[in-house]
C-alpha cells in the first residue's frame, strides 16, 4: 500500500540514480533528489553559494527522467539550505502520470531503495 503525508506524491531518487535538471537560468545542473507534480528538491553540493538563486527567484530548464522522456518545467526557488534547493512549480508542472512511471521504473531497477516517500522532500 503507498502512504504519503503531503497532497502530491513524490519520488525520491536513489543517489545513484538522480536524473538531471539543466537549468536556463546560470547554465547549471542540479541532481534531482526528489519530485512531485508541484516540487522539485534540488541537490546544490555542486555549486558555489554565490552562483546559486535565492528564494523567490524564477528557475526553469529540462529533466531527462529516468523513465525516459524529458520533462520541462519552470517554477519558484522557495527554499535554499544544506546543499539543497526547493522548487515550487507553478508555471510548468510534471503531469501524475509522468510521476508514476518514474515510480514504477524506480520500483522495478531499485527494489530496496525505491520504496514510496512518506512525506520527505519539497511541500505541496
Amino acid at each position: 500500500m503507498l502512504t504519503n503525508q503531503r497532497a502530491f506524491f513524490r519520488v525520491q531518487y536513489p543517489e545513484t540514480a538522480r536524473p538531471v535538471l539543466l537549468a536556463v537560468e546560470g547554465d547549471h545542473t542540479y541532481a534531482v533528489m526528489d519530485l512531485s507534480e508541484e516540487g522539485v528538491r534540488l541537490s546544490t553540493v555542486s555549486i558555489d553559494l554565490d552562483e546559486l538563486p535565492r528564494v523567490g527567484d524564477r528557475l526553469s530548464g529540462y529533466i531527462r527522467l529516468r523513465s525516459g522522456p524529458v520533462a520541462r518545467l519552470a517554477g519558484e526557488v522557495v527554499r535554499v539550505e544544506k546543499g539543497e534547493m526547493a522548487l515550487r512549480l507553478k508555471e510548468r508542472r510534471i503531469s501524475f502520470a509522468t510521476v508514476l512511471d518514474e515510480q514504477l521504473f524506480l520500483r522495478a531497477r531499485y527494489p530496496t531503495v525505491a520504496a514510496p516517500a512518506s512525506g520527505s522532500g519539497t511541500g505541496g
